[in-house]
């Protein structure tokens, strides 16, 4: 093969106007690297935290506004960068996500820490934000280190104690390997495609799949899918990569599991459906490379991850390893999305992905704001009984809970309920297609029709455990205490959750407008589906 060595790298203009888009996420990083620096001059906790939140409202404002940026040349695919209708649902989740942290960390932990822990915030949701418009290996793995290394000393500032540096050492390590396996996975595709660029990769790898390749390719090419499976897992809690979560959560603070929680879960989730070709069109259809493995990868995945997690938060009695379990079943509903994506498109099962996880994220940093908000300085909130009776003596802080307590259960009007109702919806359309076109058309139906009763049964089961915390709040007796000690921060940051929850609930065209639409070109790739053998491949 030829290669014009000349056209490996954008001109600088073309690479300008790709990342002219990412204004938003520079300013953030440079902001964070002012705060962090000032921080060692001036340790005012309320200066750096409203310096931050209001920096984080910023980006906000910056980045809403229409999709108009792309390279010269006429190819939205060709920067770094893609800016279509999942990339802008994610980054303002991300930013929206990044400001009600720097609220909950405010009154957190030690007061001369609190300019490290908003400026790591502040990298950690720019990582989230350029992941989700991440366009090439090497723009995604940065952006995934971006929100890892701040959540390692978000760890390490959270809890000094023995389990504080314990949950640390234990997600430092476990990160590393993970992110080892991911980078192996990518040497793998770079290998077999001979680009870094996401859509190159995945219309060279989808055309392999239907031309006669030399027999190592197709064991590479699932080599590759699993490895990078693999160390994305471990960013979304996935089961067997999971094992980490419920001693990291319960060894940190409520601010430290919040953080874990959420921006590495949009990160990890927006990577998978870039890399699996959820999100990239070509000639009218969604391809995915890998014909029907990953589908069924991904439904074992979703299966044992949603079962698992459920099940075992049945028996936990700390708060926060509670919900680390809960994390990891909610991580397998958003798994089935990917399950389901080769036949059901890019929009309905990307459009239940991003409900879900505005959903998820809404739900998860609500009820750690609550949980920061009860948490008294001589006696900390671990336990579900310590929750006894406090809707009494906090009947807004109560109520705010229990409203964030029926999403995760996934009651109608509410956020959760309308994610897993799109999950199930998607499910059953892919079994229904497949029952239609495939040769065996029986096992494909009972397949995802009991995927979508999976996803039922296991609602159900948490509803469990989501009952025995409300019914701590309200039917049991505690001791009275004063309120002094509370914060009012992340009181409105709860109640902020709840109203997020409520309206993707009522309206998800909120979150999902654009979803499916990207820029009007069609990807140019020299390897496209269905293109001729015979014509020359340049894969760059």
């Amino acid at each position: 093969m030829n290669t014009d060595l000349t056209n490996l790298a954008p001109s600088p203009a073309d690479f300008l106007a790709s990342v002219s888009p990412a204004i938003p996420e520079f300013f953030l990083l440079a902001l964070g690297s002012l705060v962090l620096l000032g921080g060692t001059f001036r340790q005012e906790r309320p200066l750096w935290g409203w310096i931050s939140f209001f920096g984080l409202v910023t980006a906000i404002a910056l980045a809403v506004r229409p999709i108009v940026s792309v390279p010269l040349d006429g190819n939205p695919y060709n920067g770094p960068l893609v800016y279509d209708g999942l990339s802008q649902t994610l980054r303002i989740l991300s930013f929206l996500c990044g400001a009600g942290l720097v609220l909950l960390g405010w009154e957190e932990g030690d007061s001369s820490h609190v300019a490290e822990r908003s400026a790591l915030v502040l990298f950690a949701a720019a990582g989230a934000s350029l992941c989700v418009a991440a366009n090439d290996l090497a723009t995604l793995f940065l952006a995934l280190e971006l929100v890892s290394i701040p959540s390692y000393l978000t760890l390490f500032l959270a809890r000094s104690d023995k389990n504080g540096r314990e949950s640390t050492l234990k997600y430092f390590l476990l990160s590393i390997f993970s992110s080892a396996m991911m980078l192996f996975g990518f040497s793998y595709l770079y290998g077999i495609t001979g680009s870094i660029r996401i859509p190159e990769i995945l219309a060279v790898l989808a055309e392999s799949s239907l031309s006669p390749v030399p027999e190592a390719v197709p064991a590479a090419r699932l080599v590759g899918l699993v490895m990078v499976v693999a160390g994305l897992g471990f960013k979304v809690t996935a089961v067997p990569f999971h094992f980490y979560a419920p001693d990291v959560y319960q060894g940190t603070s409520h601010f430290g599991a919040a953080v874990l929680s959420t921006l590495p879960k949009i990160a990890g989730f927006a990577a998978l459906a870039r890399l699996t070709g959820l999100t990239y069109e070509t000639n009218g259809g969604v391809f995915l490379p890998f014909e029907s493995q990953p589908s069924y990868l991904f439904w074992i995945l979703a299966s044992v991850t949603m079962t698992l997690g459920n099940i075992i938060a049945l028996w936990q009695n700390n708060l926060r390893r509670l919900f680390a379990y809960s994390g990891i079943a909610h991580a397998g509903y958003m798994l089935v999305a990917l399950s389901v994506g080769r036949e059901v498109g890019a929009t309905g099962a990307l459009a239940a992905l991003v409900v879900y996880l505005w959903a998820y994220v809404s739900m998860t940093l609500g009820t750690f704001a609550i949980f920061i908000y009860l948490d008294k300085k001589s006696k900390h909130l671990e336990k579900v009984e310590h929750l006894n009776g406090l809707a009494k003596t906090d009947p807004i802080a109560g109520a705010i809970l229990v409203l964030l307590l029926l999403s995760l259960i996934g009651l109608p009007l509410t956020a959760g309920f309308i994610g897993k109702l799109a999950l199930v919806q998607c499910a059953i359309r892919r079994g229904l297609e497949n029952a239609i076109t495939e040769a065996h058309p029986t096992s494909e139906l009972r397949l995802y029709v009991g995927l979508a009763v999976l996803i039922l049964v296991n609602a159900a089961i948490g509803g469990w455990y989501y009952l025995r915390i409300m019914g701590a709040l309200y039917f049991r007796k505690g001791k009275e205490s004063p309120a002094s000690n509370r914060s009012v921060a992340a009181l409105l940051t709860g109640a902020a959750c709840v109203v997020v929850t409520i309206a993707v609930g009522v309206l998800p065209a909120l979150v999902t407008r654009g979803i499916g639409e990207v820029p009007s070109q069609i990807i140019k790739t020299n390897v496209l589906v269905g293109e001729s053998q015979d014509k020359p491949v340049d894969n760059h």
